[in-house]
């Protein structure tokens, strides 16, 4: 575990590499020479990411990032019998990254604020940045509630993101094929364009290819291979009204932790239920790329419940509806998004006429697949929208369905990423910065043909078409 050899032809610590409209790097050593090269390689990534962070924030709530690191001092912090705060929920390997991210981020004559919204660059800060997920996209009711319940606020999240996994007949040679895009908006969005190689030394965990944001110490899109030979990623259980739990461990340490301590499905699974906030509620795919028989496993993790189930011929879709039917019917909002094609439903069915067909899946077809256009909705009809598996809200009027967003918001796929088990077991993966399917987006262009997005202008970006890469670059 861990401590994985250096090669000539690998790029160095520390050193970020541009590839396509995403950065790579590479973070070696203990805990806080990790963070020390993550916030050096990134800092101004990091200031670009906590400036529309704190913007989309207070757009969102009317609190700033500075507020949430308060909350999330509430949320993940532990309290003596007199109420006074003793520390966090948060293990000291990965408290020591944070505080060398800021170390690095602010030294050699950085500035220690952001340079548009004056963000400060603190642990306090970080934490809530790597909570952002959970606090500001999933904690932060709809209609905050004038009285907080003791130790518990119910909320509500949005649906994002797209992915399966087939294996055994379902695949070429019986390989794991992975596939996923990361649904945000494209504000928001813009920060996870990170890839990083995390490797712990030896006795600490395994090495980790991930994306990520800046100053991210875990995935946060949820896209990750590890050494141990686990494919994972997930997508949002849409509509969770489950309880957030004080006090617990947050999302973005055990997804990191699971990720980086998990030697299989079962301890990865064990390691992501420890502790369990109900913060950032997913449901999540993970495969076994070293294993004989090829696993690969669903699992939704709620909070009161979760649910797994395993394959080791056939596949697994996600598209933000809980398959676990404890999870479903009782803890999410809409139970019926499962049949419902105006919606998420519309991706499952979609999945499931490309998947289920006796293909054999290989790499290159399931990058065709996670960049699909197909609605099913409307006829089949080839339409970029709300209801493909390369989502394009900024395209769809709203009209058809229940969009669940504002018409032509700009929402949807942000990259496309796919492996199979060879190259999970030689720690690669291929993705594509922008979207799936390479369609471009001007923002300029789009904000005149729908000028009610105007309070976004600065924070919009052009995505030209990119090629798919291969991660880890070669020096």
């Amino acid at each position: 575990m861990g401590g994985y050899p250096m090669d000539d032809k690998i790029v160095p610590p520390g050193e970020p590499v541009p590839e396509e409209g995403w950065i790579y790097v590479r973070l070696e050593g203990d805990a806080k020479q990790r963070g020390e090269q993550h916030g050096k390689a990134l800092a101004k990534e990091l200031r670009d990411a906590l400036d529309v962070g704190d913007f989309m924030a207070e757009w969102d709530t009317g609190e700033h990032l500075t507020n949430f690191a308060a909350i999330a001092k509430e949320a993940f912090g532990t309290y003596d019998a007199h109420g006074k705060f003793t520390g966090y929920t948060i293990d000291d390997e990965y408290l020591d990254e944070i505080k060398g991210i800021v170390k690095g981020a602010t030294s050699g004559g950085n500035p220690s604020v952001t340079p548009k919204r004056k963000v400060p660059i603190t642990e306090e800060v970080l934490i809530a940045w790597n909570a952002y997920n959970e606090l500001v996209g999933t904690w932060w009711p709809l209609d905050p509630p004038k009285e907080e319940p003791v130790g518990t606020r119910v909320r509500s999240s949005p649906g994002r993101c797209s992915a399966f996994a087939t294996t055994g007949a379902a695949s070429d040679g019986g390989k794991i094929v992975m596939a996923h895009n990361t649904w945000d908006r494209y504000s928001v969005a813009e920060c996870y364009n990170i890839i990083l190689d995390i490797v712990p030394p030896k006795g600490k965990g395994h090495r980790m290819l991930m994306q990520a944001a800046p100053g991210y110490i875990t995935s946060g899109a949820d896209w990750v291979v590890t050494d141990a030979g686990l494919m994972i990623c997930e997508t949002t259980i849409g509509g969770f009204t489950g309880h957030f739990l004080k006090g617990k461990s947050p999302e973005f340490q055990r997804s990191r932790k699971a990720a980086q301590y998990g030697d299989s499905i079962e301890t990865w699974q064990q390691l992501m239920l420890e502790g369990n906030n109900g913060g950032y509620a997913n449901t999540w795919l993970v495969g076994e790329a070293k294993s004989a028989n090829k696993r690969i496993a669903r699992i939704d993790v709620g909070t009161a419940y979760h649910g797994s189930e395993e394959r080791t011929d056939g596949y697994f879709a996600c598209c933000n509806v809980a398959s676990n039917l404890k999870v479903r019917n009782q803890e999410t909002s809409g139970p019926g998004a499962y049949s419902d094609i105006r919606g998420n439903g519309a991706r499952r069915v979609r999945f499931g006429q490309l998947l289920g067909n006796s293909v054999r899946m290989t790499a290159e077809q399931a990058e065709k697949v996670i960049a699909d256009h197909h609605d099913v909705y409307c006829d089949n009809a080839i339409r970029p929208g709300s209801r493909s598996i390369c989502g394009h809200l900024d395209l769809d009027d709203g009209r058809a369905g229940n969009h669940g967003r504002e018409p032509f918001y700009p929402y949807g796929a942000n990259d496309g990423k796919v492996m199979d088990s060879d190259m999970a077991a030689n720690m690669t993966f291929q993705a594509r910065w922008g979207n799936s399917c390479g369609l471009p987006f001007d923002a300029k262009d789009f904000l005149a043909t729908h000028p009610q997005y105007d309070w976004l202008a600065d924070w919009l970006h052009d995505r030209p078409t990119r090629k798919w890469t291969t991660f880890p670059p070669k020096r």
